[in-house]
This record gives structure tokens, C-alpha cells and sequence, in this order.
């Protein structure tokens, strides 16, 4: 049997949008699940299946297959760290417009 490492970046890439969209919705139990699921799903299993190949005489992974795998678990990280950045700024511009909308004669006790 063997493991098909596509499902490391499909399952890494999908928790990574969730991650995203909890942290922007504040709904702290979606980026519980999201975040573990990115870590241990992800990061981990990475390093895992690239440790594990190394335990083989013939490799099971090709070099080139763990040298993309390791700029994928990079550029997540990249992305988790831009999402947590910019979170705030769009904190404000959903906070300026719900004033707007005060401003404009909206309800503002929704």
C-alpha cells in the first residue's frame, strides 16, 4: 500500500481556507479544528512521511518529491503568518463599515 501525498496538500490547503475564514468570523472552535488539522495534517504528516521515507535504503519519496513537499509546509507557514497579519486590518474595515452604516440610518443593534 501506498500513500498518496496529494492528500497532504489537499487536506493542508482546505483547513488552511477554513483557518482563514474562522479567523476572520472570530468563531474560535472552527480555528481549533482548521489549526489542527493544518499542523497535525499538514506540517506534521509532511515531516513525517519525509522522515519515514529516509528509513528505507531506496528512498520511497524522490528527492524532488520531498524538496517540494518541504516549499509547500514553508509557504503555508508564509500564509498562515500573512492571514494573522492582515486579520486585523480587515477587523477595521468591517468595524469603519458597520459605522457607515450607523451613520446612514441602518439598525445598529443587529
Amino acid at each position: 500500500a501506498e500513500f498518496n501525498v496529494g492528500f497532504i496538500y489537499l487536506g493542508t490547503l482546505g483547513n488552511g481556507l477554513g483557518m482563514s475564514r474562522a479567523i476572520f468570523t472570530r468563531n474560535w472552535v472552527w480555528l481549533a479544528g482548521a489549526a489542527w488539522g493544518c499542523c497535525a495534517g499538514g506540517v506534521l504528516l509532511s515531516f513525517t512521511c519525509i522522515y519515514g521515507s529516509h528509513q528505507f535504503t531506496p528512498h520511497k519519496m524522490s528527492s524532488l518529491a520531498e524538496i517540494v513537499l518541504m516549499v509547500f509546509v514553508g509557504l503555508f507557514v508564509v500564509y498562515t503568518l500573512v492571514v494573522v497579519k492582515f486579520d486585523g486590518e480587515a477587523q477595521q474595515l468591517k468595524r469603519a463599515r458597520k459605522a457607515r452604516e450607523c451613520v446612514a440610518g441602518c439598525s445598529c443593534w443587529q
